[in-house]
């Protein structure tokens, strides 16, 4: 369906808004006090951050809510979280098509549905030439496919130049084949801060790719607080995680299992 040039001539979007938008209600919890009424076009129109998180969005919401930011293309508009609601990728891809009609768009938060490859592609493809600096894709159904279109993305070394901080755990579909794609760009980032790969499917070949990236340079500026998780994948043995340990001291926190690295404690599981 073609967007309208107005918001208000898209019936589509209208909507979305009047179904999210809230008048004032007393609180479940404390006796005397009101939530506020909540507009949601106004919050889109206004606000630099939407919540949307557990209001039950669904991938048709997700679709008219990527028209809305088409449409209106909010220069305020930083942050979007809609973390545990029913999205898959194609509620992600809309939302990622939306996002990028967001000049300023920053930071996308989407832990905790059912997206898969289909929605990281997307956000691949759509997403690349953003300032978004935070990706958040836990709890989904992503694997080695999405991982590795992202990568492709991220090789051309104009792409996701601003990402700080890129969430994939708890994708259980993620393997070492997609993590040794990702390895290989890493340095393509330069302002790579946080990278969460724990509870995948990582054994000992996708942690020392990591290990080998790190060791070449490029990835983590130092003097930043870096971490990278692998914690909770069982195919990875003590060899690997020392390796990585090893090219990210002085660089990064490597979070490999417990105990967890801890700010100026100088602890090394390997020494002990």
């Amino acid at each position: 369906m073609p967007l309208a040039e107005n918001v208000e001539d898209d019936e589509e979007c209208m909507s979305f808004f009047e179904k999210y938008s809230y008048d004032t209600f007393p609180s479940k919890h404390l006796k005397y006090l009101e939530i506020p009424a909540w507009d949601c076009r106004e919050s889109l129109e206004e606000e630099p951050t939407m919540h949307l998180s557990d209001r039950d969005v669904t991938d048709d919401d997700a679709v008219a809510l990527g028209r809305c930011m088409s449409i209106i293309k909010p220069e305020q508009l930083l942050r979007l979280y809609v973390t545990r609601n029913h999205l898959t990728d194609k509620g992600a891809a809309a939302l990622a098509q939306g996002c990028a009609d967001c000049p300023n768009f920053e930071l996308l938060y989407m832990q905790a549905n059912k997206i898969g490859d289909g929605g990281l592609i997307e956000i691949a493809k759509c997403m690349k030439a953003t300032p978004m600096w935070q990706l958040v894709l836990s709890e989904n159904v992503v694997t080695d496919v999405g991982v590795k279109a992202f990568a492709q993305s991220v090789a051309d070394g104009k792409s996701f130049l601003k990402m700080k901080t890129l969430y994939l755990d708890s994708n259980e579909g993620i393997t070492d084949e997609g993590v040794c794609a990702l390895a290989k760009v890493l340095h393509c980032m330069p302002e790579l801060e946080v990278l969460a790969l724990q509870k995948c499917k990582i054994g000992d070949k996708g942690v020392n790719a990591l290990a080998e990236a790190i060791s070449k340079g490029g990835v983590f500026r130092k003097g930043n607080d870096n971490w990278i998780y692998v914690f909770d994948n069982e195919e990875v043995g003590d060899d690997a995680k020392k390796a990585l340990r090893t090219a990210c001291k002085g660089l990064a926190k490597a979070h490999c299992g417990w105990p967890a690295p801890m700010d100026d404690v100088d602890f090394d599981p390997d020494e002990e």
